[in-house]
């Protein structure tokens, strides 16, 4: 997932869990900021927050939110 301990730089959005799918909110952010399964973002591992990068666009994540997006290195 996004919100695994010391994962960073470029992954590959695999599937994001349904739980998030049902709320529009977080869906409308993530897709804004590029975070779509088959995308390759670049992810930074923060205090509170996972901070991931795609065409120069950040969105920073609550780590729970992150832990329900899963990906491989790219």
């Amino acid at each position: 997932s996004l919100a695994f301990p010391g994962l960073s730089g470029q992954v590959v959005v695999r599937r994001i869990c349904e739980s998030l799918q049902t709320n529009t909110e977080v869906l409308r952010q993530l897709h804004a900021a590029g975070v779509d399964p088959g995308a390759t973002v670049t992810v930074a591992q923060e205090r509170d927050t996972v901070a991931v990068k795609r065409s120069g666009d950040v969105v920073r994540l609550p780590r729970e939110v992150a832990a329900r997006i899963f990906v491989t290195v790219a």
